[in-house]
């Protein structure tokens, strides 16, 4: 969940109540937000998120989630982890007007070893976020990035993909685009 503030790094002393507070735990620094030095890289994580949420039919469904449209994961695909103290979750959304995407949350203070589903026929998966990894690789899908520099982040981490392998490393989140393959 991301607040107001979250973008230029705005902190709230561990204080996560802050209702009753009329002073600078809760006023938003607009000098500070202005800043595009103090915390660009989530700034911008936080712009290419909000542009890519916008883009995707998948994240403005009319009605509820049902089988059709979702699958939920675990560690290992088609095996959600629903017991209380899991604090990882990930799953498949699926849409007509759109390319699968594949989403998943690791709150643990532990790494994830993934065991990722398979893509859809004459697809795969592509990186497209990983909170894990510094900015600007954090979010792979900007148009901003220099081919070379998205051509070696994404040979890092490519070849587990295609294996449908993954580290999520402890307390981030990762999204993954189905993207079709083109015969060369």
């Amino acid at each position: 969940m991301i607040l107001m503030g979250d973008e230029y790094g705005h902190t709230k002393h561990g204080n996560n109540n802050t209702y009753c507070h009329d002073n600078s735990l809760n006023w938003v620094d607009w000098d500070k937000a202005g800043d595009t030095g103090t915390c660009a890289g989530l700034t911008r994580f936080c712009r290419l998120m909000n542009m890519f949420r916008a883009c995707h039919p998948a994240f403005h469904l009319e009605e509820f989630p049902t089988e059709q449209n979702i699958q939920w994961h675990g560690h290992r695909p088609h095996e959600p982890m629903w017991e209380e103290d899991s604090r990882f979750i990930a799953f498949s959304l699926y849409t007509p007007d759109d390319v699968p995407l594949y989403i998943a949350f690791n709150s643990n203070h532990l790494p994830a070893q993934l065991e990722l589903p398979e893509p859809p026929a004459n697809y795969r998966w592509r990186l497209v976020s990983d909170t894990s990894i510094s900015a600007p690789f954090d979010f792979l899908d900007d148009d901003e990035l220099e081919p070379t520099e998205r051509a070696a982040a994404e040979a890092m981490v490519q070849p587990a993909i295609d294996a449908l392998r993954y580290t999520l490393l402890d307390r981030a989140s990762m999204i993954l685009r189905a993207e079709l393959i083109v015969p060369s």
